[in-house]
This record gives structure tokens, C-alpha cells and sequence, in this order.
């Protein structure tokens, strides 16, 4: 145990240091100066290993501490899975509606629509769905949410969704959905109009 009212010259101590270092270059030469700092403790004779300079940044700490519980990874792991599965279903569904629509699709390349206009109008219609769909996904983020602030563990309660995260979900929704239609739009514009017409 080292001597507790000669704290100064123990040879290790708890305390951790914080700083904000703005740029790289202020990084290499705080971590520079915290080596040369070392080699001379160590020059001095108060300390006995080798240098051991270690400087992360927050992420970095928050993992060696593992601050972050794996609960909470396994349910990210959980829900982006989720909306791997969600995309995938949906995109049997669209290309289940769109081949129902072959016949008006095809009347349309008939009378005159080039592939490009049929196509941005599929896009245009499931556009609608994905807003609709992120609206409803945010109100049971917020739902979730409230659940979640029962449980008794105590980082549920810091748990916050502010509105960069609801336009992030907003986005993902859209983008989910229009990634999602994407395939089965082409897979039907490819087709050729006589054909979608007899079928």
C-alpha cells in the first residue's frame, strides 16, 4: 500500500485525466509530452517499468470499461436485424403488388410512358407508405421508450430520443422503404408491354 499522506510520490496512482484535444496534432503532442513525462519519472527514478503511455479517445474508453452494457448491444444487434427482416418482407410484398398491376403497368408503357416515367411513379406511390410508416415507427419509438423507463435498471432511465434521432429514424423509414422497392419496380418495367397486357 503506498504511503496515503505521501500520495505525490507513489509510484501509481487511480486518478485519470481528462482533456479535449481538438485536433490530431494537438493529440501527438499531448501524447508526446505525457511520454517525455514518463521517461523522466522513470529518469528520476520514481518510476520502474517501461514507459506505458496510453491515450484513447472516448469511445475507446468507453469499450476497455465496458460502460455500454451488452443487454443494450444484443438489443441494437436485435433491432437492426429486425429491420433486415422488415426490408426483406417488404420487398416480397411490393413485388407481389406490383405483378398484380402488370396489366395497368403495361397499358401505360403502351399508350406512351418510357420505363424511367413508370418507374419513378412506383416510387412516388410507396413514398407515401414509408412516411406513413416512419410516422408510425416514431410513435412507437415513443411507446418503447416508455416501457423501457419502467424497468428497474438504472441506465433505462437515461435513455432519450431527441429529434436528431426521430429525423434519423424519418430517413432510415424512407430509405428502408424506397430500398425496399427498388427490385420489384425494375423487375416489372423490364417486362415487355404486350406481354404484362395478356397476363
Amino acid at each position: 500500500m503506498p504511503d496515503m499522506a505521501h500520495l505525490d510520490r507513489a509510484p501509481c496512482t487511480w486518478v485519470a485525466f481528462w482533456v479535449e484535444l481538438e485536433t490530431a496534432k494537438d493529440r501527438d503532442s499531448y501524447l508526446k509530452f505525457l511520454a517525455n513525462y514518463s521517461n523522466q519519472q522513470k529518469a528520476a527514478g520514481r518510476f520502474y517499468g517501461a514507459p506505458n503511455v496510453r491515450l484513447s479517445n472516448v469511445s475507446e474508453w468507453l469499450t476497455a470499461n465496458r460502460v455500454v452494457p451488452s443487454a443494450a448491444r444484443l438489443q441494437s444487434f436485435i433491432a437492426y436485424s429486425f429491420l433486415l427482416i422488415c426490408i426483406f418482407n417488404a420487398a416480397g410484398l411490393l413485388m407481389v403488388m406490383f405483378l398484380r398491376r402488370r396489366r395497368e403497368l403495361g397499358l401505360r408503357r403502351a399508350l406512351g410512358a418510357t420505363k424511367r416515367q413508370v418507374f419513378l411513379h412506383l416510387l412516388a406511390e410507396t413514398s407515401g407508405l414509408a412516411l406513413a410508416s416512419a410516422v408510425g415507427g416514431s410513435l412507437l419509438t415513443w411507446a418503447a421508450l416508455a416501457i423501457l423507463r419502467t424497468r428497474p435498471e438504472a441506465y433505462y432511465a437515461d435513455i432519450q430520443v431527441n429529434a436528431w434521432m426521430i429525423l434519423m429514424g424519418l430517413l432510415m423509414a424512407i430509405i428502408a422503404t424506397l430500398a425496399a422497392t427498388f427490385l420489384p419496380a425494375w423487375q416489372v418495367i423490364r417486362g415487355n408491354p404486350y406481354l404484362m397486357l395478356k397476363s
